[in-house]
């Protein structure tokens, strides 16, 4: 047998992987899915299958088999495209006697489809104008999904055009549907419109087939379109008027009808006035139409769906008197200063036609004018003509024009009434303005007083002033007075003022103003002053501010300093101009410089030159002088810094004695606490300056740990310089140890390591096992370092603990679990396993060999008793007499175990039963006390019943010839050697009685004449043998051994307690049923296959029904009739 070397699937002359694609496939579209099977012996099976995507059972295809070659067998269905395909999977399923399991492949089919229906919905029977309408296009079935196209009629709608919106959801049959919203606000126009919607796909593109398409109607319902006449209507007082409506809508029934003019609802159920304006009467008629009857006129319509309002109005126009009022351009007040024009207009409020054809003109009740002034005469007549009445110019406007005017109009009606009075008012500034101020004497911090006067007020009268400082306006001072308090630099300027009303500012008036400042420092010298004693550049400086400028002189301990006496000393002095914005006057500047060339050493006494030292002013116009001291001082740097005590040792937790630092040095060091880091990285993650841990000169710290040991920087430090020193911290605490071993000059050591401080530290050993104790290790110590030198005495498992010890106190045990160096056959639990392993081996043994002779000795006194078999449970094959196998006895004691006859008997009458009915039987005459295992899986199934064949390697002496005819019975007749008999197996097992059965250790039947069978094979597998042996195996026919003494065939009882394992489970079938008793001397004796005795094995899970087995072994030789 050989297993398929491969399985290749194609679709349309592609290659197609396991659970790849096959498409797209339009559907209609005729296509070959092949499955080709390489190789493989028996011809492999080879079905399609096919599952929808929507689930059920696999169905079976039918396909074509062909075989283009020798090795190749191939499946090809062909396949039209339907919906059917919609996501199914195709698989194909080869099966084979060779086979432990079916080769399965899979495809997927994509499978494309055009859309298959089409509809719209979305709208009801009618729509109203102005709603918001969506129209749904809904297609089906479609994959790919559809794209659906828009029409208002003919015209496609465009995506820009209107609001569309398409959606595509898969469906469980991988088609999809497309519903496509169409949009749009609905309007008269659409009425009666048809919409209609087409779908198509790449499918539908391809196969030039005509889109899917779905129409609807719309009826819109609106409101009326209203249009109105005449345009322009014009009559005279107490007329007669028809306004006419007329409409178009949907539906057309009115259900309100409404006028209105300028907007406003005219009454028309004032009958006496307005007659129509109904629904039943759509035009207004207006009776004695007046001067309100004057507008424009709407007409307003309404139906079930809204209004409608005429777009156009009509313009009604009836003749009235003027009513009229006077306007002034520009409006009152005016400004005399600005010398303007003022134009008086007589308009028209109401009257028709409103235009003037003469004004009267009146001015604080007289009349001003009358126009216009016409006599007669031609030119003037023409003259009149281009004058308009109602106009009135006042030309350069003064003071003198103030007044109340009125007019009064006439027109085509007559003289209309005089309008209301007018007031002009011309407004004017008032007269010049006088400045003046006290003190005369300004100073600096002071107060001052400005007042501004004025006789002439003007119109109106003047209130409010107008103040400047230096030519700039002051906004927030519009008072008469302006107190100034106090005075700055910055009102040492000009001063200007004038009064202001609504007709304008008056003359301005002028005066300036000098500021003076009395001596005072503008920088006085601090109360202390010093200076480094080997300093070069020593001075003091003040600066005093004073305006008219002062002098300065300086004074050591209250006498003059003269520069002009004395080297030591000289004196700079500069003038500093003012500075507006800080409010400093003009100042003077004068430093006091020491000479250090001319002191003795050309440094300063620490002692005798401390002195104090005054700067002095003189008096001016403003005030007394003014003076500044300070005390001068030698100062130095930090010297002589010491701490105490200089090393500070502490246990570690505990808190260390506080530690002092001292220095000299003028002005009085600071002091600061440091710790010094041991490395240079430390130092740099740290800074230059370290955590400061105390800013005086005593350092107190808290409990400390061992990382906190090292040195503590002191620093005392003033401006002109620093110092420092350290003080040592030593913390001392318990040591720590760890173990661990090493090999030192091939021994075995641990070395016990410590960290301590003192590192003066001494070592002890000791075993954690208190029965256990040191005896002959060698132990030393160099250091922090103690090392014990293990025993190879010792070969039990040990854990040692070390010790380390110095003077603050002993650390905490550290240890270290070690091995021990004991042989395998030194280790008493090894010993124990092993033992009891070779213990269980020998029992297992012993029970295993009784057993055996037990159940040797029941199937040998079972053998003497005549077994019965079931009749009625078998199907009998006849055979000629001279058919009956050729018996090669074998002289065996008849009282040995092994050769019962009973016990091949039991065997064969067990593994009948359990036989498959497409088995092949075959005889063969050769002597061979040996067979092989033969797996069913790789033979025809049919019953093939074989002569004697005479081979070269199978002759036998002359003697044994002899002794064969002995043992064959006598009434068999001579059977021709070289003929072959073959007999169809029944279709149903097991068999009847009088069947010749060969059976091999497989418990299959012989596979004689395998090649004439093989074209009658089924893809069906039989693997009946209760054992399986390779493939490779070679396959020669059973040999049979008969026992010299009984005539029985000899029967391996190995081969017979395997067999009898299948016994239990098909005992079942045989407990009921009519037997007969066995024919020895039948004609058709059965024989029996010997078991390869080197080549079975039994297998542990069936020894169980071997030995539970107490039914008889039956062996059938009953004739019977032949099928």
């Amino acid at each position: 047998m050989v297993k398929p070397k491969s399985v290749e699937l194609t679709g349309d002359g592609k290659t197609l992987t396991d659970g790849s694609t096959f498409g797209p496939l339009l559907e209609r579209a005729k296509v070959n899915v092949s499955c080709s099977v390489k190789e493989g012996k028996p011809q492999p099976k080879v079905v399609w299958y096919f599952k929808k995507k929507t689930g059920g059972d696999m169905k079976e295809l039918n396909g074509e088999t062909i075989t283009p070659d020798n090795i190749t067998i191939t499946r090809v269905l062909p396949l039209t495209v339907t919906r059917e395909e919609l996501g199914g999977e195709l698989t194909c399923i080869v099966s084979s006697a060779a086979l432990e399991a079916d080769i399965v492949k899979k495809i997927k089919l994509d499978v494309r489809v055009p859309p298959n229906k089409t509809f719209i919905s979305g709208v009801g029977e009618h729509a109203v104008q102005g709603t918001l309408l969506t129209l749904m296009c809904k297609v089906t079935g479609a994959r790919p999904a559809a794209l659906i196209q828009w029409f208002n009629g003919t015209t496609p709608i465009n995506d820009s055009d209107q609001n569309i919106h398409q959606k595509d959801v898969e469906m469980a049959d991988t088609t999809f549907e497309t519903i496509s919203n169409l949009t749009f606000e609905a309007t008269r126009f659409e009425n009666g419109r048809k919409f209609h919607c087409e779908a198509s796909n790449e499918v539908t593109l391809q196969t030039n087939d005509q889109p899917m398409h779905a129409t609807r109607e719309l009826e819109i319902w609106y409101p009326p379109i209203v249009r109105v006449e005449p345009k322009n209507i014009t009559v005279v007082e107490g007329s007669k008027l028809l306004l006419k409506c007329e409409y178009e809508s949907n539906p057309s029934s009115l259900e309100k009808v409404v006028w209105y003019r300028n907007g406003e609802k005219v009454n028309v159920y004032n009958t006496t006035h307005y007659e129509g304006g109904t629904t039943d009467q759509h035009s207004l008629i207006i009776l004695n139409a007046n001067g309100g009857d004057m507008g424009n006129y709407t007409c307003v319509l309404g139906n079930d769906v809204g209004n409608g309002t005429s777009e156009e109005s009509i313009d009604v126009n009836v003749m009235f008197k003027p009513q009229v009022r006077l306007k002034m351009e520009p409006a009152s007040p005016i400004l005399e200063t600005d010398h303007m024009n003022v134009t008086l207009t007589c308009e028209v409020v109401s009257g028709n036609p409103n235009v003037l054809d003469e004004v009267i003109w009146y001015l604080d009740g007289e009349i001003l004018k009358h126009l216009p002034e016409c006599n007669g005469t031609d030119g003037e007549e023409n003259l009149c003509n281009e004058v308009d009445p109602s106009m009135l110019l006042l030309q350069d406007t003064t003071k003198s024009f103030h007044g109340n005017y009125s007019c009064k109009g006439k027109n085509y009606a007559g003289w209309g009434n005089e309008s209301a009075k007018a007031e002009l008012v011309v407004n004017y500034p008032p007269g010049p303005a006088k400045l003046t101020y006290s003190p005369w004497r300004v100073v600096k911090g002071k107060s001052l007083v400005l007042s501004c006067s004025i006789n002439e007020r003007g119109r109106p009268e003047a209130h409010r002033y107008r103040w400047y400082r230096g030519g700039r306006l002051v906004s927030d001072i519009v008072s008469q007075n302006w107190t100034i308090d106090p005075v700055t630099l910055d009102h040492r300027t000009y001063f200007s003022c004038h009064g202001i009303n609504a007709g304008g500012p008056g003359e301005m008036a002028n005066t300036s103003i000098d500021v003076l400042a009395p001596p005072s420092f503008k920088y006085a010298m601090n109360h202390y002053s010093g200076a480094l004693y080997k300093s070069q550049n020593i001075s003091l400086s003040c600066t005093v501010e004073c305006a008219p400028l002062c002098s300065v002189q300086w004074l050591k301990d209250g006498q003059v300093i003269d520069p002009d006496k004395t080297d030591r000393y000289y004196v700079v002095e500069r003038k500093i101009e003012p500075q507006v914005n800080r409010n400093d006057f003009e100042a003077t500047e004068s430093t006091l410089h020491w000479n250090m060339s001319a002191w003795p050493g050309n440094a300063l006494d620490r002692s005798a030159d401390t002195a104090s030292y005054t700067c002095r002013s003189s008096r001016n116009l403003a005030g007394p002088p003014v003076n500044s001291t300070t005390k001068f001082a030698v100062e130095y740097e930090p010297e002589n810094i010491l701490v105490k005590p200089d090393i500070v040792r502490v246990n570690e937790n505990e808190i260390p004695a506080k530690v002092v630092c001292s220095a000299r040095g003028f002005p009085m060091p600071s002091y600061t606490w440091r710790r010094e880091h041991p490395s240079k990285s430390a130092s740099k993650d740290h800074g230059n300056n370290s955590l400061t841990l105390s800013s005086s000169n005593t350092l107190l710290l808290g409990p400390v740990q061992r990382k906190d040991g090292g040195n503590y920087s002191c620093e005392a430090y003033n401006r002109h310089g620093s110092e420092s020193t350290v003080v040592i911290l030593d913390v001392m605490y318990v040591p720590e140890c760890g173990i661990k071993q090493i090999e030192l000059n091939g021994e075995q050591v641990l070395v016990c390591s410590a960290n301590a401080n003192p590192a003066e530290v001494t070592f002890s050993w000791k075993l954690k096992n208190d029965n256990d104790s040191l005896t002959d290790e060698k132990i030393t110590q160099q250091g922090v370092h103690s090392y014990l030198y293990l025993s190879s005495s010792v070969d039990v498992y040990r854990t040692y603990l070390c010790y380390a010890n110095n003077s603050v106190g002993m650390s905490r045990a550290c240890e270290r679990d070690v091995m021990g160096t004991k042989v395998w056959w030194r280790d008493q639990q090894k010993l124990i396993l092993i033992g009891g392993i070779a213990l269980a081996i020998l029992v297992i043994t012993v029970i295993l060999c009784i057993i055996i002779i037990c159940i040797c000795r029941r199937m040998r006194a079972k053998s003497k008793s005549t077994p019965l078999v079931r009749a009625d449970s078998w199907h009998t094959l006849s055979m000629p007499p001279s058919r009956s196998p050729v018996v090669v006895p074998t002289p065996i004691p008849d009282g040995s175990c092994i050769n019962e006859v009973s016990i091949a008997q039991s065997i064969i009458s067990q593994a009948l039963p359990a036989l498959s009915p497409r088995i092949n039987l075959s005889f063969s005459s050769k002597t061979s006390d040996r067979t092989r295992l033969v797996e069913s899986q790789s033979y025809p199934h049919n019953l093939e019943m074989n002569k004697i064949e005479d081979e070269p390697e199978q002759t036998t002496t002359q003697g044994e010839n002899q002794e064969t005819e002995l043992q064959t019975p006598k009434s068999e007749p001579k059977v021709d050697s070289n003929k072959v008999q073959n007999v169809v197996t029944p279709n149903k097992w097991p068999l009847k009685p009088g069947v010749l059965v060969h059976v091999n250790s497989n418990h299959t039947l012989s596979p004689k004449n395998q090649a004439r069978l093989h074209s009658q094979a089924t893809p069906e597998e039989s693997n009946l043998g209760l054992l399986e042996r390779p493939k490779t195996e070679e396959k020669s026919p059973p040999k049979i051994e008969y026992s010299k003494k009984s005539g029985k065939p000899k029967q391996n009882v190995v081969s017979g307690i395997l067999k009898n394992i299948r016994r239990k489970s098909d005992d079942s079938d045989d407990d009921s049923g009519k037997y007969k008793k066995i024919n020895k001397t039948n004609k058709r004796a059965m024989s029996l296959v010997n078991m390869n005795k080197t080549a079975y094995v039994v297998q542990k899970n069936r020894l169980k029904s071997l030995f539970q087995s107490e039914k008889p072994n039956i062996i059938v030789t009953e004739g019977g009739s032949s099928h």
